[in-house]
């Protein structure tokens, strides 16, 4: 009877460390993404200068590897020549 009880009380701090482990993991990746927002801010700021055609081209690169990055944290691979996407050139 008092195994039972031991291994219950494990499974339930099992299941509740998963959960909090879980919800720190998220915390941080939300962070990063704020961060990388406010950096992404900064540097917009800073470059006043800069034309329209570069602009474009630093964002469509930004756009890229956000995709990138997606693909990789969800384990989706690039997707077969039957279902073609579009990329302008």
């Amino acid at each position: 009877m008092e195994c039972s009880i031991v291994f219950r009380a494990a499974s339930l701090f099992d299941n509740e460390f998963r959960r909090i482990k879980g919800n720190i993991s998220s915390m941080r990746e939300h962070a990063e993404l704020l961060s990388s927002v406010r950096d992404d801010i900064s540097e917009y700021k800073a470059s006043g200068s800069m034309s329209p055609r570069m602009q474009l081209l630093r964002e469509r690169a930004a756009i890229h590897g956000s995709v990138s990055h997606v693909r990789m944290k969800f384990h989706i691979f690039p997707l077969s020549k039957q279902f073609h996407v579009f990329t302008p050139p």
